[in-house]
């Protein structure tokens, strides 16, 4: 092949470039105005094939699936919401972010991430209810002693 020989290229003017770069959608067709719409179908099953287990092409059903599915692990979440709001706030937070990252590493199909944050969502809400028992019965007990027994002692 000849080194010295260039191949010259139609050049575009300035205007067909600016065209191609600010139209980029086909210009509409006169036939396109005046046609109409396809009818709009129900859901479910087209009639003739009603009740025949008919699936629509395009749709993917569970067998044809390569993928083997899991059940999603569990997160505690709203464990998670009881705890931070009835029990120890600190700790309940915290589980309850624990338990977000769990739901969306189920999401994703992230498993092993998944198993790992619902499973700190769990020590950190049984931490929380721990923490929650042994303070508000105390608690509770201090105040039901103040307002009934130091009341009759009057």
């Amino acid at each position: 092949m000849d080194s010295n020989v260039t191949k010259a290229f139609p050049q575009e003017s300035d205007e067909e470039r600016l065209l191609m770069v600010h139209n980029p959608l086909p210009p509409l067709h006169q036939g396109m105005l005046h046609q109409e719409s396809p009818p709009v179908q129900a859901f479910g099953n087209p009639p003739q094939y009603a009740g025949r287990g008919y699936d629509p092409p395009g749709f993917v059903t569970s067998a044809n699936t390569s993928r083997a599915q899991r059940n999603p692990v569990k997160d505690y979440l709203g464990f998670s919401v009881f705890t931070m709001l009835c029990c120890c706030l600190p700790f309940g937070i915290f589980a309850l972010i624990q338990s977000i990252i769990a739901r969306e590493a189920n999401f994703y199909q992230d498993w092993m991430r998944a198993e790992r944050k619902s499973r700190n969502a769990k020590i950190l809400n049984c931490v929380a209810l721990g923490m929650g028992i042994l303070i508000l019965i105390p608690a509770s007990g201090f105040l039901v002693y103040n307002l009934i027994i130091d009341d009759n002692d009057d």
